[in-house]
């Protein structure tokens, strides 16, 4: 159901609320009355301005009530609250907070941000980190002083993936009413949006309709602490400093979320200290914030781009297997943390499927790890390949088994890739199985191939991966139509170079690229997914890259063929050099059927959804020759 009508319903039981902060503050979830509320598949309110405009900025999320107040207290009318609630029905929906970093400390008002010091040129710009998405993790009991203390307040950490909690529940366990969250993504004058997921709600034609309707909130002057708050002169004041020196005498209130201002991430479980006091003296003093902010680090994203360089680096060896093991689009099921993904499998021989199955992913997009099973029946046979796939350092790892349904003893084996070495056999592999495997998916003998057949086999599975990775974490990333888009980039580096090439489509890629919104009948996801490979923006879909090879065996893409591209890849090869057919939009067509091979198309040549030749085709039919073309 997806009411679009505001209600008000009684009793409301859940909300999520932002209120005005001074130290790094953000968002608080509490249980309260009844509030209206929109629902999109989640329930959710739009924010509401009352009085003030700034929030805190220390790293903490939220502000307590007037004084002697407590979690869950009703507050002030002068004081701003941003309210997101939730009706009863609310209790037992799982449901992730995402929060979407969209303006890291301003130094102007020009955003309706409060302005906060400009910080030197020693100091990271956290701008850099502007569009970045954080989820909020599972609440805790944490002291308001340190160690046992009998005062808690319930909190939870900014995170890299989602956390998907029936928070009433979780609430109600801890016995608190105000979740605040923290994390080193909450920093001063700043600006973010909050939204709501529902668990289960996978990707439907309009995605984003999962979603709550966006919940923006700022957060205040760096120390301004207490009210009266900026815009009212001379903030942060002496009545800031009083505050803060209260709370490390043992005040309550003060409460710690207002006060703790040491820390990139604040130390939740202890007291306020010195350093505090000199933070918010600082601060007075016009002293820039000094914490680095975000430090940019997402482990499945680091997992990512080891596998695209991988990629790059193993392509001009990937041979027999290029082309064999095609994937199709996947479908994602979010389980907790861990999003599983599945999509079909057929290995293509001469033209002709001669096995069939699918690939099965289970993505831990907090850990950074994907554990990959690809089970594929070829007559009576199934051979079922899993393999853990992992960055050690700079060491991309896989590591599994390879068994058989006709008994056969199972084997285990996988590989180790890094820039210096390149693909090797993983040291605990059975003596068998990388001929095994060669011999599953149809490739050159991986053993007597060396590194060659290690490598081809190596790409496809790395190729493949990585795709269904980037599938998963596009599914958090809003869909909009693309505006402008650069295209494919056509290599001119020593290589397989295109320098020379006639390559005639290259004024037409950009702007046929902007038609990829309306692609007929496809997903979302796969939309987003051709945005990212056109260079279109809003998909952590690499930019394909193309090489050139114009001898009529093509390279690594075989005798015969115009062009080549891994299932997932983010390198594709060109061939077309035919005047007679070299055309822009015979170039163009051929371009993005390559490219479609990157976000999970086939050749089957049947005309279905995911058909490469038919997203070729469409997009060829899309290309308006430029003067001087056909």
């Amino acid at each position: 159901m997806t009411y679009r009508a505001r209600r008000t319903l009684t009793p409301v039981d859940f909300m999520l609320r932002v209120v005005q902060s001074g130290s790094p503050g953000l968002l608080e979830v509490a249980v309260e009355g009844t509030q209206e509320w929109e629902d999109r598949h989640v329930y959710s309110r739009r924010g509401r301005r009352m009085e003030h405009s700034a929030l805190w900025g220390n790293g903490f999320c939220s502000r307590r009530s007037a004084a002697g107040a407590g979690p869950g207290t009703r507050r002030s009318a002068k004081e701003p609250v941003y309210l997101m609630a939730f009706p009863t029905s609310a209790s037992g929906m799982e449901l992730a907070v995402r929060v979407t970093l969209t303006r890291l400390y301003d130094t102007d008002s020009s955003a309706g941000n409060a302005p906060c010091p400009a910080r030197p040129p020693d100091k990271p710009d956290l701008s850099v980190f502007n569009g970045q998405v954080r989820w909020v993790g599972p609440p805790q009991s944490l002291p308001e002083g340190s160690g046992p203390d009998p005062n808690r307040f319930a909190g939870a950490a900014l995170q890299d993936c989602p956390s998907f909690t029936d928070w009433p529940a979780a609430m109600a366990a801890l016995g608190q009413g105000v979740l605040h969250v923290y994390g080193a993504e909450i920093v001063p004058c700043s600006q973010y949006e909050v939204e709501l997921v529902e668990f289960g709600c996978a990707e439907t034609s309009n995605e984003e309709a999962c979603f709550s309707t966006p919940l923006t909130v700022r957060t205040g002057k760096w120390g301004d602490v207490t009210a009266p708050f900026y815009p009212s002169s001379g903030q942060p004041n002496f009545t800031d400093i009083g505050a803060v020196v209260a709370k490390f005498k043992g005040q309550l209130p003060p409460y710690k979320v207002e006060t703790l201002l040491r820390g990139n991430v604040p130390p939740v479980t202890s007291a306020i200290n010195f350093t505090d006091i000199g933070r918010v003296v600082d601060a007075f003093k016009s002293i820039p914030y000094p914490e680095a902010g975000p430090d940019g680090d997402e482990p499945i994203r680091n997992l990512v781009d080891a596998l695209v360089n991988m990629e790059s680096d193993l392509a001009p060896t990937l041979g027999a297997v290029s082309g064999q093991l095609q994937t199709g689009v996947p479908t994602l099921t979010p389980v907790g943390s861990l999003i599983d993904t599945s999509a079909p499998a057929d290995l293509f021989e001469g033209g002709l499927i001669v096995a069939s199955g699918q690939v099965d992913t289970t993505v831990d997009i907090c850990a950074g790890t994907v554990d990959f099973v690809l089970p594929l029946t070829e007559g009576a046979l199934t051979r079922t390949l899993t393999q853990h796939v992992s960055l050690n350092v700079d060491v991309v790892t896989l590591f599994g088994t390879l068994s058989f349904s006709d008994g056969s003893p199972t084997l285990n084996g996988g590989w180790l890739y890094d820039e210096i070495n390149g693909a090797l056999a993983h040291p605990d592999s059975d003596p068998t199985f990388h001929d095994e495997v060669a011999i599953m998916l149809h490739a050159q003998s991986a053993t007597a191939g060396g590194q060659f057949g290690l490598g081809n086999i190596l790409a496809g599975i790395g190729t493949i991966t990585s795709m269904l990775i980037n599938y998963v974490r596009d599914w958090f990333v809003p869909y909009t139509p693309p505006v402008t888009c650069d295209g494919p980039a056509i290599e001119n580096a020593p290589g397989e170079s295109c320098d020379g090439v006639n390559v005639p489509c290259e004024q037409e890629l950009p702007e046929t690229c902007s038609s990829v919104g309306d692609i007929p009948d496809v997903s979302i996801g796969f939309r987003k997914c051709m945005k990212g490979r056109c260079a279109c923006g809003g998909s952590n879909f690499p930019q394909v890259s193309f090489r050139c090879d114009p001898a009529s065996d093509c390279g690594v893409c075989g005798s015969g063929a115009w062009g080549c591209n891994l299932p997932g890849g983010s390198v594709a090869s060109y061939c077309l050099d035919d005047p007679q057919f070299n055309t822009p939009c015979n170039c163009a067509n051929i371009m993005f059927h390559e490219m479609s091979h990157g976000c999970g198309t086939n050749d089957r040549d049947d005309g279905s959804t995911y058909d490469a030749y038919r997203i070729g085709n469409w997009f060829g039919a899309q290309c308006i020759p430029h003067q001087g073309g056909e």
